[in-house]
C-alpha cells in the first residue's frame, strides 16, 4: 500500500515538475514576443524622428553678393520675368484668401476703383525671401518692375478681369494707380503690397475726358 501511495507521489511531482517547466516556457516566449514588438515599435519612433530631423535641416544660403553687385549688375528680360512670376503667385495666393481691400468709387467717371491686397511676410516667408533674393541677385530695377507688373494685370495675368472691366495703368498723376510695392527688403515683418485701380469698360471714356483734359483740348485744336 506504501509502494502504491509512494509511486501516486512520485508521480504527481513529475507532472506537477513538467507543468513549472512548459508555464516557464510558455511566459518566456510571450515575454520574447512582447520585447521584440517593443524593439519593432521603438525603431520605427527612431526612424520617424530622424526623417523629420532631416527635413528640418536648415538649408544654407551662401550669399556671393559685393556692393559692387547691387549697384552695377545689369538685370535681363528673364529676370524680371522671374520675378514676376513669382510676384504674380503671391498676389494670387493672398487673392484667393481674401487678404485684400476693396475701395468702390462712387463716380466711375472721375476715380477708379481701388484693390490692394497685402502678403505679409510671416504669411509665406519663403516666397518673400525668395522675391527679395532674386530681386536684389539680378539688381532689379523697381520702377521697371513696377510697370511691367501693371502690364501683366491690365492683360490679365494676375487675377481674373471679367467681363466689361479696365485696368487703369496711368491715371495723369505721375505715380502708378496699378503696381507693387518696391521689393527691396528681405528683413522679417515687412510686407508687400499690390494696388490695381479699375472701372468698368463703358465709363472709361468719360473718365479719360476728366482725367486728361489736356489730351482733350489738344485734339479740340487741332
Amino acid at each position: 500500500m506504501y509502494d502504491r501511495i509512494y509511486g501516486i507521489i512520485v508521480i504527481g511531482v513529475a507532472w506537477y515538475t513538467w507543468y513549472l517547466i512548459a508555464l516557464f516556457f510558455i511566459v518566456h516566449t510571450l515575454t520574447k514576443r512582447k520585447e521584440k514588438q517593443y524593439q519593432i515599435a521603438l525603431e520605427s519612433v527612431v526612424e520617424e524622428l530622424k526623417d523629420i530631423l532631416i527635413e528640418e535641416e536648415p538649408i544654407m544660403i551662401e550669399n556671393k553678393l559685393t556692393l559692387t553687385d547691387i549697384l552695377k549688375r545689369e538685370p535681363q528680360y528673364k529676370d524680371y520675368a522671374a520675378v514676376l512670376d513669382l510676384l504674380v503667385e503671391l498676389a494670387q495666393k493672398r487673392f484667393d484668401e481674401y487678404k485684400f481691400l476693396v475701395a468702390k468709387s462712387q463716380d466711375e467717371t472721375t476715380e477708379a476703383n481701388f484693390l490692394q491686397i497685402i502678403s505679409n511676410w510671416s504669411e509665406d516667408p519663403e516666397l518673400h525671401s525668395e522675391i527679395f533674393k532674386r530681386a536684389v541677385d539680378t539688381n532689379i530695377d523697381m520702377q521697371t518692375l513696377q510697370k511691367r507688373f501693371a502690364q501683366r494685370v491690365w492683360t490679365g495675368q494676375v487675377i481674373p478681369l471679367g467681363d466689361g472691366v479696365r485696368v487703369i495703368t496711368d491715371d495723369n498723376t505721375g505715380n502708378l494707380p496699378t503696381g507693387v510695392s518696391p521689393v527691396n527688403s528681405g528683413l522679417e515683418g515687412g510686407e508687400i503690397c499690390f494696388i490695381i485701380s479699375f472701372i468698368q469698360a463703358d465709363n472709361y471714356d468719360e473718365w479719360y475726358k476728366n482725367t486728361f483734359p489736356q489730351s482733350e483740348a489738344e485734339e479740340t485744336n487741332e
